[in-house]
C-alpha cells in the first residue's frame, strides 16, 4: 500500500482498532492507518524492535504511535480509538488540561507536579495512585518527571481496566455518578466531564473548578 517504488516504512504503533501506525517518507502525512493484515501482505521484509515491557514497535518520534499534530489533539484521538464516544473524549481532555495545566499554546502539560510537590502527570496521581503511576513509568523506561503523553494515556486506560472508575458523591451533582460502560456512550459533553470528575479524577472538592473543566471540553 506504499506506492509503486520498494522503500522502508516504520510501524510506530497500534490505533487500538487493528489498524498500524505507519510513518511512510514517501507520504506527505505521518500517522497513517493500515490493517495490519494489508500491512504485512505487502511487505517483503521487517524488523521488529523489543524489549523488556516495550511494546515490540518500539518508539519513535512520531508521537509515539499518537495521532495529531498537537498534545491536546493527540490525547482526544487516543479515548477516541480507544472506544470513548466524542463527548466522553473531550470531557476526559477537558479535565486533563484543567488537572495538569497548559504551556504557553494552550496545550496539556505532561510533565506537571502539583506546587506541593504531591500531584503529578496529566491526571496530577497523588498518594497510593501516584506510587503506581512512577512504577509504571520506571518499569517502562521513562521515568517521571517525563513529557510522555503516550505512557501517561496508557497507564489511564491501565487504571480504568482496574476499576478506578469510583463513584464520588462529593461534588452536589448525582447526575455525574454515572457506571463507566455508561460514560463510554455519553453524547453529552457536561455530563461526560462531570462523570471524568467525579469518577475517575476525584479532585479536592474545595478545588475541582468544575466550570473551567467543562469549558475546556467545549473547546475540544
Amino acid at each position: 500500500p506504499f506506492g509503486t517504488n520498494p522503500h522502508y516504512v516504520t510501524v510506530t504503533g497500534m490505533d487500538g482498532r487493528g489498524n498500524a501506525i505507519v510513518q511512510d517518507p514517501e507520504s506527505k502525512k505521518d500517522n497513517q492507518l493500515y490493517k495490519i493484515n494489508n500491512l504485512l501482505s505487502k511487505s517483503s521484509f521487517g524488523v521488529s524492535v523489543t524489549g523488556r515491557n516495550k511494546s515490540r514497535f518500539g518508539r519513535s518520534k512520531y508521537g509515539k504511535g499518537l495521532r495529531g499534530s498537537c498534545t491536546n489533539e493527540q490525547a482526544y484521538n487516543f479515548f477516541i480509538d480507544n472506544g470513548f464516544t466524542a463527548a466522553a473524549a473531550a470531557g476526559a481532555v477537558g479535565n486533563l488540561m484543567a488537572e495538569a495545566g497548559t504551556d504557553s499554546s494552550g496545550q496539556i502539560d505532561a510533565s506537571s507536579i502539583e506546587s506541593n510537590g504531591e500531584g503529578v502527570g496529566i491526571v496530577q496521581w497523588s498518594y497510593g495512585r501516584k506510587q503506581e503511576f512512577l512504577q509504571y513509568c520506571k518499569d517502562n523506561g521513562n521515568p517521571f518527571p517525563n513529557k510522555d503523553l503516550s505512557l501517561q494515556l496508557g497507564f489511564i486506560i491501565k487504571e480504568l481496566n482496574g476499576g478506578e472508575w469510583r463513584k464520588y458523591n462529593g461534588y452536589g451533582h448525582p447526575e455525574y455518578l454515572i457506571s463507566y460502560n455508561d460514560f463510554m456512550k455519553c453524547t453529552d459533553v457536561e455530563i461526560a466531564t462531570g462523570a471524568w470528575m467525579s469518577c475517575y479524577e476525584r479532585p479536592n472538592a474545595k478545588y475541582a473548578h468544575l466550570d473551567r473543566r467543562i469549558s475546556y471540553a467545549k473547546d475540544i
